[in-house]
């Protein structure tokens, strides 16, 4: 057991308040030697708070931090660095007209004489930490060029380059399949085995059951509980995380009409994807499972008018549909909740309301920028309330708010247009569990409505636990198989997905 080793880490009695917020209140923990703990909660329950704490990015009002017994004071993320400290934020930040090698070791270049930089060191460097991940990068490429999980890796690598004593990873397997995740996970047991302690902050409780060694819940700013990962079950744990116990929701069942949403024939892009035909009727739900590169978000590219050079032929309510870009499939009632919510779903500087009125300009707002009437803003705080977005001001900038509820804003602005066809991208990303069981009896609620609903996921529970009426499976750009909702169970999703 490795909670036997010295204590590395101790953080006593932190708090930190925002304006009518308290985002931490009195919160205490210490990390050992070689041990994984794992942070849950809801969105808002501070987690991101106290990780950016220890990152130097916030200041504690309150509370003192001991690394190896000596009280240390960070106050900016280089005093975080000059302690040990390397993290894995839920956040991309990256520059990306850089290379790998440059984003990994931003701001800690090794240079040469006269400060040029040494890249063939950095370079080496890199290389070998992705042979002991198995990681596939060409560390000459701009970050812009890479795929969302290859930036994620990207930004794993840059946690491991420096000499690190203590790693926070924040949702580190959001856009990670499920090989890199197993691979990440040997990597993070191999370095917490040499001494490294690690905080593993997710909403995965699996993730968390299998990773960690002791487990911390925060709730509302406060610490409500903390121990082993023996002593709690996943039913336990939950209550602990929400605050009430857990009903096994069974979600509205949605009557098939007869009418067709979508039908896609044959369609076909170069090394993406094979001949995909499917079709989506009324009050359906379809799920599409896949690895990384299997094309199931290519699939949504296309539908959503994001990619336009492709073979094959679509329909839309029985009339033919090839958007030319993303306004073309909104203007005949196709929405996407993308992967990427952070640079495809919002512009962060904006406020909520603003981003709300994206895909309805023309029919909110007058000339000179206002808002035509009360009308949208009543609209607009009645969807929130539905969706159970925390937020303080409807005029606040959304990056004020928890990646969970930045999500839920994504959705909101589509629940104010008119849709017949939404798309979810990984739905559920950064989205803790409480708030997940309300999204799944959402789109199930939807489709009662009469909405086709596509829900494309890399989580194979998460395809399980919303029982979608058919699972379409994914391999290498092609179907590899159809699940009707009584079909669908881990093993026979595997079986379609690894070529059985």
């Amino acid at each position: 057991m490795k909670g036997n080793g010295k204590v590395i880490l101790e953080m006593q009695g932190i708090s930190k308040s925002f304006p009518g917020v308290k985002a931490l209140d009195n919160v205490s923990l210490t990390l050992k030697e070689g041990e994984i703990i794992g942070l849950v909660g809801e969105n808002g329950a501070g987690k991101s708070t106290l990780v950016k704490i220890l990152a130097g990015i916030y200041r504690p009002v309150q509370g003192r931090i001991f690394i190896n017994d000596s009280e240390v004071y960070l106050n900016y993320p280089w005093d975080a660095s000059k302690y040990g400290l390397a993290f894995v934020h839920q956040q991309l930040n990256m520059v990306p007209v850089f290379d790998v090698v440059d984003n990994a070791y931003l701001g800690r270049w090794i240079t040469k004489q006269l400060g040029v930089c040494d890249k063939t060191t950095m370079r080496k460097r890199i290389e070998e930490i992705c042979k002991s991940f198995n990681f596939s990068l060409d560390t000459t490429m701009s970050i812009k060029n890479l795929s969302i999980s290859d930036q994620w890796m990207v930004q794993i690598i840059r946690a491991f380059v420096k000499n690190m004593q203590i790693l926070v990873m924040d949702e580190p397997t959001a856009a990670l399949s499920d090989e890199e995740v197993q691979l990440l996970f040997e990597t993070v047991q191999k370095i917490s085995k040499q001494g490294t302690a690690i905080i593993y902050v997710s909403h995965k409780l699996n993730e968390i059951f299998k990773l960690c060694d002791r487990i911390i819940v925060l709730r509302d700013g406060k610490k409500v509980y903390e121990g082993l990962k023996e002593k709690i079950s996943r039913i336990e744990l939950i209550t602990k995380i929400i605050g009430e116990e857990r009903k096994e929701s069974i979600f509205p069942v949605s009557e098939i009409g007869k009418n067709t949403i979508i039908e896609v024939e044959n369609l076909s892009i170069p090394n993406k994807l094979k001949e995909v035909t499917f079709n989506l009727r009324e009050g359906e739900i379809l799920g599409v499972y896949g690895l990384q590169g299997s094309g199931r978000t290519e699939v949504a590219e296309v539908l959503f008018g994001i990619r336009t050079q492709y073979e094959g032929s679509m329909t839309l309510m029985g009339k033919p549909f090839k958007p030319c870009n993303p306004a073309d499939a909104v203007s005949v009632g196709v929405a996407l909740v993308p992967e990427d919510r952070m640079n495809q779903g919002l512009i962060l500087r904006y406020s909520i309301l603003d981003n709300l009125a994206l895909p309805n300009l023309l029919q909110y707002v007058a000339k000179f920028g206002y808002f035509k009437d009360q009308k949208f803003r009543t609209n607009a705080v009645k969807i929130m309330k539905k969706l159970k977005v925390s937020y303080r001001k409807i005029e606040d900038s959304v990056e004020l708010l928890s990646g969970g509820n930045q999500q839920k804003v994504v959705l909101s602005k589509w629940l104010m247009k008119n849709f017949v066809l939404l798309i979810f991208d990984e739905p559920t990303v950064g989205v803790d569990v409480g708030a997940r069981r309300h999204l799944y009896y959402l789109i199930h609620s939807l489709a009662i409505k009469g909405h086709g609903i596509i829900v494309i996921s890399s989580d194979i529970e998460e395809m399980i636990e919303i029982n979608p009426n058919k699972v379409m499976v994914m391999r290498e750009g092609a179907i590899s198989g159809f699940l009707q909702s009584e079909q669908i169970d881990r093993g026979r999703i595997l079986n379609l997905c690894y070529g059985g």
